[in-house]
């Protein structure tokens, strides 16, 4: 049996969901969902990282590097190798190693800030970016599908960090085109 007091509680708990919804963030999740905004940037979210999952675990080229068990913990040594070893650039050595490690985590950078305000900073994005890589090279490693390289954990951060100053942009013009309607 409810108390007089907990009856109160209890009344005061669902006024306050009802009539103050802003104070509950899942109700500005729910509401954001309700609006489609975010439900179509998290489908684009999951679809990057099955992508992603396809491309650095079961591709074609990580079949022909399967069974290798190689590792650099030197920061930017396979990067300067590049460039002191430089003899012309292949299409596979830009997009594989620089531009494919930068270019695969923009997304990543710049969707998580439009799913949520928790991603709202450089420090988080670049957190997130930081583990994310840190798991897939450790992941790569152990099941001999790549080699460990801190380079790639750098490149593929740099990546989200330009996906993320992209998605600030993209918020301040929405931001700006909103209060210019008003």
């Amino acid at each position: 049996m409810i108390c007089f007091t907990e009856h109160i509680n209890l009344q005061l708990l669902i006024e306050t969901c009802i009539y103050y919804p802003h104070y509950w963030s899942w109700f500005v999740i729910l509401e954001k969902f309700r609006n489609g905004k975010v439900i179509i940037t998290v489908i684009l979210l999951l679809i990057y990282l099955l992508i992603l999952a396809y491309l650095l675990f079961f591709s074609n080229y990580r079949n022909s590097v399967h069974g290798i068990i190689d590792y650099n913990i030197i920061p930017l040594k396979s990067i300067i190798s590049y460039f002191v070893n430089f003899n012309g650039i292949t299409i596979q050595l830009a997009t594989d190693n620089l531009f494919g490690n930068i270019f695969a985590f923009i997304p990543l950078g710049l969707l998580l800030p439009m799913i949520s305000n928790l991603f709202l900073s450089y420090r988080k994005i670049l957190t997130v970016a930081c583990l994310t890589s840190l798991l897939i090279e450790i992941t790569q490693f152990i099941n001999r599908v790549g080699t460990f390289d801190i380079d790639d954990i750098l490149l593929n951060t740099t990546g989200a960090i330009i996906g993320y100053s992209i998605a600030l942009v993209i918020i301040q013009l929405v931001y700006n085109k909103k209060r210019q309607s008003f």
